[in-house]
């Protein structure tokens, strides 16, 4: 025998609280509570910059996005920069001024689901060429900033179940009435459905690779004040 060897490879010994049930794998409910709270300190540096990205972009929509699109005018119509102004840019601000202490996880995909509705109603206002594809691209870009903050699986499918049935019924009715229901828009529409299932999935996979995380931690550091009484 190889006296070296450890006798247990890779064992981790896992205090009953901090195993996980249920169909998402969550934890009983008083160490739920420590794990949001670990998990919105540890992802509220990239969600503070990504939100005060979004301020800036939704304080320059009504003048950027014309000349994107290709508009007439230098600034959107009034009922869009309404949109933009009235809407999302508060919805934005309001959350990355709230700050770490006082926001919580249920607002990050109602913040979320707002904007990526403020800017599908936005596009459709705008009477863009293409206009069903501009909707489709549109909620693609707004499911994919899930994954980039990290969402529970749970809230990103509360965004995709509120923009995408929306997404397709929007698309498929400015089709019909433009007359520009072809191949482009099947296609798009089919890359939709597979970009929730991809989101969905990359979510879950965080929220596991995260959860994991947050047991390593806590095991870390219950061995640690054992080690620290022990002497």
């Amino acid at each position: 025998m190889n006296p070296y060897r450890p006798i247990m490879d890779a064992a981790r010994i896992v205090p009953p609280e901090l195993q996980r049930t249920g169909l998402f794998g969550t934890f009983a409910p008083p160490v739920e509570v420590l794990y949001k709270q670990w998990f919105m300190d540890r992802i509220w540096p990239a969600t503070r910059v990504i939100l005060w990205i979004s301020v800036a972009v939704w304080a320059t929509t009504p003048f950027v996005l014309p000349h994107v699109l290709g508009l007439d005018g230098s600034i959107l119509p009034a009922r869009v920069t309404i949109v933009s102004w009235g809407v999302g840019l508060p919805a934005v601000l309001a959350a990355v001024l709230m700050g770490r202490r006082r926001i919580r996880m249920w607002m990050q995909p109602a913040v979320l689901t707002v904007t990526a509705l403020c800017a599908l109603v936005g596009v459709y206002w705008t009477d863009a060429a293409n206009t069903p594809n501009l909707i489709v691209s549109t909620t693609v870009f707004f499911m994919f900033i899930a994954p980039i903050l990290q969402f529970p699986v749970k809230s990103t499918a509360f965004v995709v179940l509120m923009t995408v049935p929306l997404t397709v019924v929007v698309a498929i009715v400015s089709a019909d009435r433009d007359g520009t229901w072809n191949g482009t828009l099947n296609y798009q529409l089919w890359l939709l459905g597979s970009t929730s299932l991809v989101v969905l999935g990359i979510s879950l996979a965080i929220e596991n690779s995260s959860r994991g995380r947050f047991i390593d931690e806590q095991v870390i550091a219950r061995q640690q004040e054992e080690l620290l009484s022990s002497r």
